[in-house]
């Protein structure tokens, strides 16, 4: 057994791709939709048609596809017509056990929980591509550098996981940081 004292912090990592929809509470109204689902081929097309195959590469960095969430979530948009209406946040999965933080929302502009929707430019959310899912950028996680203090271990998680309560929580990386994480180059 690992002695908790001996904690610094806690990142949390993720399987990029994937994508939840959540009340503002943090409750799902739909499952999450994971990075090898390939049900949006109508609407990568859409996109490409709307908005230009080339742009989309320039704005996102990501080629027009259907691993990106912005595709999953139009997707699920158009098919569950309830969930473009009311009130909806996007954390995206692996912000979504921290919902509950301070700073419930936070993730990472080269690892957003909705890639695709990230102005790599800018390093900030694209106004046009949310816009393009009639989605609020309030709508959307903050994004912060990596290793930013998101929260820390509340009470009754610490309770449930020996983790001391209190400790700091910090932006992590996506799957590709897990080598880094390991010592591996």
């Amino acid at each position: 057994q690992v002695d908790p004292s001996r904690f610094c912090a806690l990142g949390i990592t993720h399987q990029r791709e994937t994508v939840v929809v959540t009340d503002a509470a943090g409750r799902p109204r739909a499952p999450a939709l994971t990075w090898m689902d390939a049900r949006a081929t109508a609407q990568v097309d859409a996109a490409r048609a709307a908005l230009g195959a080339d742009r989309l590469l320039a704005i996102s960095g990501k080629p027009a596809c259907t691993t990106p969430s912005f595709y999953k979530l139009a997707w699920l948009f158009e098919t569950r017509p309830e969930l473009a209406r009311g009130e909806r946040r996007v954390p995206g999965v692996h912000r979504f056990p921290s919902w509950r933080l301070p700073r419930p929302c936070a993730t990472l502009p080269a690892a957003p929980p909705p890639p695709g929707l990230v102005d790599m430019q800018a390093r900030a959310w694209s106004a046009s591509l949310a816009a393009h899912l009639g989605l609020a950028l309030g709508e959307l996680a903050e994004l912060v550098g990596p290793g930013t203090v998101i929260g820390g271990v509340r009470e009754a998680a610490a309770r449930a996981t020996g983790l001391p309560a209190g400790l700091p929580v910090v932006a992590g990386a996506g799957e590709p940081g897990e080598g880094s994480g390991a010592g591996a180059v």
